[in-house]
C-alpha cells in the first residue's frame, strides 16, 4: 500500500527534476500517518528559482487522494495551477485572525499600481 502512495509522488518529482532549464534549489519529502483518522500519505515539494510545486497523495479511510500545485512567475504575473490555499483578512472578523479559501484550477495574480 505505502508504494501506491509514493509512486504518484516519485514520478512528479521526476518529471519536475528532468527539467533541464529550471534546476530545483530545494526538494523536501515528507510523510506521516495518523490512527485518528485512518490515514497515511506522502508528499514532495520542489523549489527553485521562479516556480515552486509540490506533489502528495495518501489514504484517508481507504480512499486515495491525490493533490498537487503548480505555481510560476511569468514576467510581471504569478501564474498557480492546481490545489491552492489563497488567504484573506474579512472586516468582520474581530479577532483579527486570517481566513483561507481552497482553491482548485488556475490563479493568475499581478500587483495593481
Amino acid at each position: 500500500m505505502r508504494s501506491l502512495i509514493l509512486c504518484p509522488v516519485a514520478v512528479s518529482g521526476l518529471f519536475l527534476c528532468m527539467e533541464a532549464t529550471a534546476p530545483a534549489q530545494v526538494f523536501r519529502l515528507t510523510g506521516g500517518a495518523s490512527s485518528g483518522f485512518q490515514a497515511q500519505g506522502a508528499g514532495l515539494e520542489v523549489r527553485g528559482k521562479g516556480y515552486e510545486a509540490w506533489s502528495g497523495a495518501g489514504i484517508s479511510d481507504g480512499r486515495l487522494i491525490f493533490g498537487s500545485f503548480l505555481k510560476l512567475r511569468l514576467n510581471k504575473y504569478i501564474v498557480k495551477f492546481g490545489n491552492d490555499d489563497v488567504a484573506m483578512t474579512l472586516p468582520i472578523d474581530t479577532f483579527g485572525t486570517q481566513s483561507t479559501l481552497h482553491t482548485n484550477g488556475v490563479t493568475v495574480e499581478t500587483q495593481i499600481k
